[in-house]
C-alpha cells in the first residue's frame, strides 16, 4: 500500500470458461477502494490453466509504481513485469535467471520493491533429481537489470521453503522469512539483508515452541526496520493456531511468541500480516479459520494490534 492509501491487487483470471487458459491481471484502487482505471493485463504469453501453477505476487512503491511476479510450470520458472504509476508496462516480462540450471524447478516467487525502484525476487528451487530444496534471491535495478549474482539463503533442505519477502520502507534493505527444519520439524525463520544482499542479522528462529510443525511464515516491517513474523502450527493453547513474534531492527525479539486466534476448536491457517508504514508499530494479522460458529465451512478473520503487541 502506498502512503496515500492507494493499492494494487494482482490475480490469475480465466480467459473464458472453455479456453483452458488464464491471464495474470491487476487493478489499481484508491484509498477508499474505488477502482482507478481499468483492469490491467500483466502477462503476454499464454498460461495453460491445467498445466500452470499460476501464483502472482505484487509489490508497490511509494510513488505508485508496481512490479508483478508469477510462476509457470513448463519449465517451472517465474516471470516479472514492471509498471508505472498509471498502470502502463515499462517493459515486456522477463524470465527468471537460468544460471541455476534447468534441472532445478523454481517456484513460489515473492517480490519486494525498494524506495528507488530497485526490487528483489526470492524463490524456492527444488531439484528434479532429488528432494533437496534451496532458497535463492536475486536483486534488480529499477530498469530490471540483475544486480550481482544469485544469492542463496537456504541450502539442502528436504521439503518446501515458501519464502516471504518485505522491503524496509524508504530504502533498499529487505527481510526474508521462510520455513525449514529446526531439529524437530518445520520452524519459522527470518533474516534481514542490506541493499547489497548481505546479511545484517544472522538467521533468526521466530518460534519458541518447537514441538511438531510451525510453518507458512509471513512477515511485515515498518520504516524503522522493526518487524513481525507470523506463522501457523502447533503452539501453546492450540494444536493448529496462528502465532506471531515481534523483533526490532537489529533482529532482537521484543516479546515471546503469542497466539493470534481465540477460536481453537479447528484449523487456523494461511496467516498474512501487515504493519503500519510509519514508526508507530501497529499491525494487523489475517488468516483463514475453519469451523468457526456461524460459518458453513471456513471464513477469513483479522486481529489488530498496538505497537506493543496488545490486541485491539
Amino acid at each position: 500500500m502506498a502512503p496515500d492509501g492507494d493499492f494494487v491487487i494482482a490475480w490469475a483470471s480465466a480467459r473464458s470458461a472453455s479456453s483452458g487458459y488464464v491471464n495474470i491481471a491487476a487493478q489499481r484502487f484508491d484509498a477508499n477502494a474505488n477502482k482507478i482505471g481499468g483492469e490491467i493485463a500483466v502477462n503476454t504469453e499464454l498460461l495453460n490453466y491445467s498445466a500452470e501453477k499460476v501464483l502472482p505476487d505484487i509489490a508497490l512503491s511509494d510513488d505508485g509504481q508496481f512490479v508483478v511476479v508469477w510462476s509457470v510450470s513448463n519449465p517451472q520458472r517465474w516471470y516479472v513485469r514492471q509498471f508505472n504509476a498509471n498502470g502502463q508496462p515499462l517493459a515486456t516480462e522477463f524470465i527468471s535467471p537460468a544460471q541455476i540450471g534447468e534441472s532445478e524447478r523454481q517456484y513460489n516467487p515473492q517480490i519486494a520493491l525498494g524506495a528507488d525502484g530497485q526490487f528483489t525476487v526470492a524463490w524456492n528451487s527444488l531439484s528434479s533429481s532429488g528432494p533437496a530444496a534451496n532458497g535463492y534471491f536475486q536483486r534488480y535495478s529499477s530498469n530490471g537489470v540483475a544486480q550481482g549474482g544469485i544469492r542463496q539463503f537456504q541450502t539442502q533442505f528436504t521439503g518446501y521453503i515458501y519464502p516471504a519477502l518485505a522491503a524496509i520502507p524508504g530504502g533498499n534493505d529487505f527481510l526474508l522469512a521462510w520455513q525449514r527444519l529446526d531439529g524437530n520439524s518445520y520452524g519459522a525463520f527470518a533474516q534481514r539483508f542490506d541493499a547489497s544482499g548481505d546479511g545484517i542479522t544472522g538467521v533468526l528462529q521466530a518460534n519458541i515452541y518447537v514441538t511438531n510443525v510451525q510453518h507458512n511464515a509471513d512477515l511485515a516491517v515498518d520504516v524503522g526496520g522493526n518487524f513481525i513474523v507470523t506463522w501457523q502450527g502447533v503452539g501453546v493453547g492450540d494444536s493448529s493456531g496462528i502465532y506471531g513474534r515481534r523483533f526490532n531492527s537489529a533482529g532482537e525479539a521484543q516479546d515471546s511468541e503469542f497466539r493470534v486466534n481465540t477460536y481453537t476448536a479447528s484449523t487456523q491457517q494461511y496467516p498474512a500480516v501487515a504493519k503500519a508504514q510509519n514508526n508507530h508499530g501497529q499491525f494487523v494479522v489475517v488468516w483463514e479459520s475453519n469451523g468457526n460458529p456461524g460459518e458453513h465451512s471456513s471464513g477469513i478473520y483479522a486481529q489488530r494490534y498496538s505497537s506493543q503487541g496488545a490486541a485491539r
